[in-house]
């Protein structure tokens, strides 16, 4: 005998129980899994993650950007319309020579680094493979 059924010997005796049951189809027990639903236990369908969710205006949880800004600085955002491009200064000589010689230096230390793990790798090959 198990806890979950009734006992075998009693199984073809109607009883209130096994009555009510035999009446209702087995789609009634397992319900399908949640396609589109919402609420507890909805994880959605694998690959999911990936798509990028849209965008409901219309939803009262909904704050543009432009309205986050103005409850967050008073003023509406400016607009990048009109905004002065030619304002946006280039790089001067030294500072186009200081980064230049800054990736130099890291493109040295990178290359001896590689070397450097390479010579381990062989090394390391070289005794395990004996010659």
């Amino acid at each position: 005998m198990t806890r979950s059924k009734s006992m075998t010997v009693l199984g073809n005796r109607n009883t209130r129980k096994n009555m009510h049951t035999d009446r209702m189809s087995g789609a009634a027990y397992f319900s399908a899994t949640k396609k589109h639903g919402a609420g507890k236990g909805n994880w959605g369908r694998p690959g999911d993650e990936l798509s990028v969710p849209s965008i409901d205006e219309q939803d009262p949880a909904y704050d543009s950007a432009d309205e986050l800004f103005q409850r967050a600085f008073g003023t509406s955002p400016p607009s990048t319309s009109s905004f002065d491009w030619s304002a946006v200064q280039d790089l001067s000589d030294e500072d186009q020579m200081a980064m230049n010689e800054i990736e130099d230096a890291m493109r040295e230390e990178w290359m001896k680094t590689c070397e450097k793990e390479t010579e381990d790798i062989s090394d390391e090959a070289e005794e395990f493979f004996g010659h």
